[in-house]
């Protein structure tokens, strides 16, 4: 008997030590892009137009379990684009494909478009290969470097965020990128005006810790009138959020 309950008492230990030495669960960082199933972002532009994204779900990308954001209205609407978070947050471009042309390229690996916890200067450099999703045929080669290029805090109508202004760095442009958005088309499948202004810094896209983005150029600047997750009480037809926002 004496026997039997130093053998428990001894298996309870073990137990007990094992117990402390298992780490702790790590909570993942927040992303300057939350993806999950369900988020949503609407967004209007001085000039009246109005966009909505949504992450419509998961698929897989050359091998890779990447979310979907779909695109609503207007130039972009049918769009998909494909995006991941990094280990430590960060944001990855797996490609996109736009339905009405079959366009659809898809890199290897993901572009880093914005860091985790950026400061700016800092930069990020994306050796990749672009693929025919359709087939995997080749399409090109490059390197790509998007940077941190401004903080600001910006006033929208969904509210006012910090931010962090990212864009494409322009001496990092080869030609095979070049090849990409010949179509007029950013990295992520985005149509773009051909008279597309610029920020001061040449941001294109401004990212809000846990938010998403809050501004983007493509010709117009869109800005954050809303977002969230679709429950019942944010609900809003677009009619009604255009009312809401008329400038």
């Amino acid at each position: 008997m004496h026997k039997a309950r130093a053998f428990l008492l001894v298996c309870a230990c073990i137990f007990l030590l094992a117990l402390r030495a298992v780490p702790a669960a790590v909570a993942a960082p927040p992303s300057m892009l939350p993806l999950e199933v369900g988020n949503y972002w609407n967004y209007l532009s001085a000039s009246g137009a109005h966009q909505v994204e949504t992450i419509t779900g998961t698929r897989t990308v050359l091998g890779r379990t990447v979310f979907v954001k779909s695109y609503a209205e207007g130039i972009n609407a049918g769009l998909e684009n494909f995006w991941l978070t990094g280990p430590s947050g960060e944001v990855l471009l797996a490609g996109f494909h736009r339905p009405g042309d079959g366009y659809a390229p898809a890199y290897e690996p993901p572009i880093t478009v914005c860091g985790s916890a950026p400061s700016v200067g800092d930069k990020w450099t994306t050796h990749t290969t672009a693929y025919n999703l359709a087939d995997t045929s080749l399409v090109a080669v490059f390197d790509i470097t998007y940077g941190a290029l401004e903080e600001v805090s910006l006033s929208v109508p969904a509210g006012t965020f910090p931010c962090i202004g990212v864009g494409q760095v322009p001496f990092a442009t080869s030609p095979a990128s070049a090849r990409l958005t010949s179509r007029g088309l950013t990295l992520d499948g985005r149509q773009v005006a051909a008279t597309r202004s610029a920020s001061a810094t040449n941001a294109s896209d401004w990212y809000s810790l846990g938010i998403g983005e809050v501004q983007y150029v493509v010709g117009d600047t869109f800005q954050l009138a809303g977002y969230g997750t679709p429950t019942p009480a944010q609900s809003m037809s677009i009619g009604q959020l255009k009312a809401k926002y008329a400038r």
